[in-house]
């Protein structure tokens, strides 16, 4: 018959095992969100760069970073020689092996993150038992920075599955001296080195260890081994280590690159400011990373790894050192690169899971040493209870704002707070997914000759990795598409711009220039075909029914093209002095179609109808916000859409053109604190809102108009305000409160 005991802590360690099973699966599935739809911009736009060099390599054959498509094949001088190159041969087998998709790229990506969760499981279980075991996946599951980059095929991703591989088969193979774990912890070595040089850090640390403890240390001060196996696995990822560094240097100066590659140090590097000031700088950053809960921990954490480490002197008790040690190298060797990249800091995942798995057990321990003068049954439960107090509290803490900020970084693209050039900028962000769903409409439409072709880009479209992956060929910067458009241009079919960037002379050049095809704000020439009317297409965006959200839009609405739509292509057409008579149906079907419909009665001189349409829109919107300026423009309402991308619109009655250039912005600021957050206010004000399409020096009087701004929340109860942005009319009150109150919670 089992003891009493035995079943009470087999329930416990069951309980465990249940509560790690739960944080994987989430784990996995969170940063899965998304993964059959396409790469978006911001930092997650890295992905595609690393899609675009992998295919690169696959389709002329070479070893080296060139993060642009070519006709030709790459010379040296086209490559860029930073970082190793084993990301690369990642992507470079997917795309072999799958072919050009998305989900090619972000697929790998979750595969090493949540094997990474399953073997520091499996580290912490066989050395501290199922409790510290639950507390590393769990530490993954609420972790902000590894959800929201667990997808990011990024050097991070597969520096930390490397460095977890070195750590899991080397303890199992001292544990069993089995050839396989071994070779498993060798291949783990590759895989961290040839990830990024951090990763030689983080192995080199363990490898100091290892000859310390092997050959310097008395035996009798360490746990026992097998000399001889060890002797085998030091030597083995030592070999691996220098060998992958001198094939990667090779590479290099085969390529003349060695000093471009220095030069990258230098730039990512230091720059002598203080370390204090630099961690004050970017403090906002961290506590998005991490939450104050994790930074907390984290930092309790230290001393118990050290003196763990001292008092058992076990090769698993370096484990959270040696990925302290690599993070800590990344983060404060290249502060430059720090400052720019909010994900910078994901390396201190790997240690944070490690060391509160330390932490757990450490708990534990300690409870069952104080009451074991009770009874050993007391000892052992109050041992194991303290060991999930431990791990659960920071968990449950941390649970509320790693849902939030998951959401956040999914919709700024991993930015959160921050541009291309640093920190906390107030800069507005574009998520460019109209523009990347009108690439992949292009791209589908040429078929199998994207390589073939090169696509004209204009300086109002923000062109990016992103866009030359989706689009999966040669695209070049040009003003103006070809004069003239016809069947000559078999080699440059498309001309690509953003209205809202281009301007009033250069739409109206534009609309005359060829077949303009306006998707929303997306504008697309086909410069194959002969000069006609304009016409515009609604996106139709909508939220996605659930698994089409969960696994294709994510935070993004979802879109589809037909035929053009007459109400937009009449009010583009009117508004650009197009003309060619559209024809319209005899009633709207949607809101957006309602505000076209009003506008043509309004140019029609039809009153009454003008009338009707208008209470429909009024109907539809808040109409408790409203304002009136002095040129005679008022603010009749806001909208607000809550789906997959939560959007706030500003409803305008139009009192005529404009002078300027001027539109409504949006502006948001934190308040106060979010329900059950431990995170602070973030103090940076943020500027929402792009120009609208239709510019407001084009606007007619009587017209209806909506200035739209993605809300972007941030952790907290935001307050979101709306005025008039590179000039505009004044409030007839003459207050300088904004037009637009709005405060929701994130």
């Amino acid at each position: 018959m089992t003891p009493p005991l035995k079943v009470g802590l087999s329930k416990v360690d069951g309980v465990a095992r249940l509560v790690a099973l739960v944080a994987w699966a989430w784990f996995t599935l969170a940063i899965g969100w998304g993964a059959f739809g396409w790469i978006g911009s911001g930092h997650y736009a890295a992905t595609a760069g690393t899609g675009i060099i992998g295919e690169n390599m696959v389709h002329w054959g070479i070893n080296g970073d060139v993060w642009s498509y070519f006709h030709t094949p790459p010379r040296f001088s086209d490559y860029v020689c930073h970082h190793p190159f084993g990301n690369d041969w990642m992507a470079a087998i997917c795309v072999l092996v799958f072919g050009h998709h998305d989900w090619a790229l972000v697929m790998p990506a979750v595969a090493m993150s949540s094997a990474t969760v399953a073997l520091t499981w499996s580290i912490a279980r066989h050395r501290w038992g199922y409790v510290p075991a639950a507390a590393t996946a769990c530490a993954w599951a609420v972790m902000p920075i590894a959800l929201a980059f667990g997808n990011y095929l990024n050097q991070e991703t597969m520096v930390m599955f490397g460095l977890a591989l070195f750590f899991w088969g080397q303890d199992r193979m001292l544990a069993t001296s089995r050839r396989r774990f071994l070779l498993a912890s060798v291949v783990g070595v590759l895989f961290a080195t040839t990830g990024d040089w951090a990763g030689y850090v983080g192995v080199g640390a363990m490898l100091a260890w290892g000859l310390l403890r092997g050959f310097l240390l008395p035996r009798r001060l360490t746990e026992r081994v097998r000399v001889q196996q060890y002797a085998r696995w030091w030597a083995l990822s030592a070999t691996v280590a220098v060998l992958t560094l001198l094939f990667v240097v090779c590479s290099f100066l085969r390529a003349h690159k060695l000093g471009d590659w220095l030069a990258s140090g230098e730039l990512r590097g230091g720059d002598g400011a203080p370390l204090a000031e630099a961690l004050a700088a970017r403090h906002t950053w961290l506590e998005a990373m991490f939450t104050p809960v994790a930074i907390l921990v984290g930092k309790g954490a230290l001393p118990v790894c050290f003196v763990a480490l001292l008092v058992r002197r076990r090769d698993a008790d370096v484990y959270p050192l040696a990925a302290l040690t690599m993070a800590v190298f990344q983060y404060v060797v290249f502060k430059r690169g720090a400052d720019v990249h909010v994900f910078w800091p994901h390396y201190f995942a790997l240690y944070y899971a490690l060391a509160l798995a330390q932490i757990t057990a450490a708990a534990r321990w300690v409870v069952r040493w104080f009451v074991l003068g009770w009874s050993e049954r007391w000892s052992l439960a109050a041992g194991s209870a303290a060991g999930l107090i431990a791990f659960l509290v920071p968990t449950v803490m941390m649970a509320p704002d790693a849902v939030r900020l998951l959401r956040w970084a999914k919709q700024s693209g991993g930015r959160f707070n921050n541009n291309a050039t640093g920190l906390n900028r107030v800069t507005p962000f574009r998520t460019e997914g109209d523009a990347l769903f009108v690439v992949r409409w292009m791209r589908e439409q040429l078929g199998g000759n994207v390589a073939d072709v090169t696509i004209d880009v204009s300086p109002s479209q923000a062109w990016g990795w992103e866009h030359a992956w989706e689009l999966g060929g040669p695209s070049r910067p040009a003003d103006t598409p070809a004069v003239p458009t016809g069947p000559a241009n078999a080699d440059r079919p498309y001309f690509i711009a953003r209205g809202s960037r281009l301007g009033v002379d250069a739409m109206r050049r534009l609309a005359g220039a060829g077949h303009v095809r306006a998707f929303g704000d997306v504008w697309v020439i086909d410069e194959r075909e002969s000069a006609a009317p304009m016409d515009a297409y609604s996106l139709d965006e909508h939220t996605p029914g659930l698994l089409s959200w969960y696994f294709v839009w994510g935070a993004e609405p979802a879109r589809s093209i037909t035929a053009p739509d007459p109400w937009l292509t009449w009010e583009l057409r009117a508004h650009l002095d197009v003309a060619a008579p559209v024809s319209t149906p005899s009633e709207p079907a949607t809101l957006e179609d309602t505000r076209a419909a009003h506008n043509l009665a309004v140019a029609r001189g039809e009153t009454a109808r003008a009338e009707l349409l208008r209470e429909r829109i009024e109907a539809q919107i808040d109409r408790t916000v409203a304002a009136r300026y002095d040129d005679g423009t008022r603010l009749i309402g806001i909208r607000v859409s809550t789906g997959s991308q939560p959007t706030i619109e500003a409803w305008l009655e139009a009192a005529g053109p404009m002078n300027d250039d001027a539109y409504f912005g949006v502006h948001s600021e934190v308040v106060a604190r979010a329900p059950f957050s431990s995170m602070p206010i973030d103090e940076i004000p943020r500027d929402l809102s792009f120009p609208p399409p239709i510019p407001t020096r084009l606007w007619k009087k009587g017209y209806i108009y909506h200035h739209d701004a993605v809300m972007l929340h941030r952790v907290g109860v935001e307050r979101f305000t709306g005025a008039w942005v590179g000039g505009g009319p004044r409030r007839v009150d003459r207050t300088d409160e904004p037009s637009v109150v709005l405060v929701t919670s994130s």
